[in-house]
């Protein structure tokens, strides 16, 4: 989907058009679940992308009116919520989020030594 029909669609979203927001969240919620799952689990996951989707349904008309994208803010908060889940002790050296991946430990970022 191009921007120029997202948009369109987020705007019968914004104007309560509920087939409109059943086609958002055929687009949404698939990513939306895909980044919560590592950080999560599958229920909590779950769970959380409804969640958010409910949100974004409800606050919809004003993020339109204020010309933000639906999408970007689901996508927003959902990197907000693995960034609160992963903590500091998931965190790499170089700043990005461990997958927990089966043997592959996350590493903390070592604290600096005095000179």
């Amino acid at each position: 989907m191009d921007a120029t029909a997202l948009m369109q669609l987020e705007t019968r979203v914004a104007g309560g058009d509920r087939e409109a927001f059943a086609d958002l969240y055929d687009i949404v919620a698939p990513l939306v679940y895909g980044d919560l799952l590592p950080a999560c689990g599958a229920e909590r996951a779950s769970t959380l992308t409804a969640a958010l989707l409910v949100d974004a349904w409800e606050l919809a008309p004003r993020l339109r009116s204020g010309r933000r994208s639906i999408c970007a803010w689901v996508l927003a908060e959902t990197r907000r919520i693995v960034a609160a889940t992963a903590g500091p002790s998931t965190t790499r050296i170089d700043g990005q989020a461990a997958t927990g991946a089966p043997g592959a430990p996350a590493a903390t970022t070592p604290e600096p030594t005095a000179a």
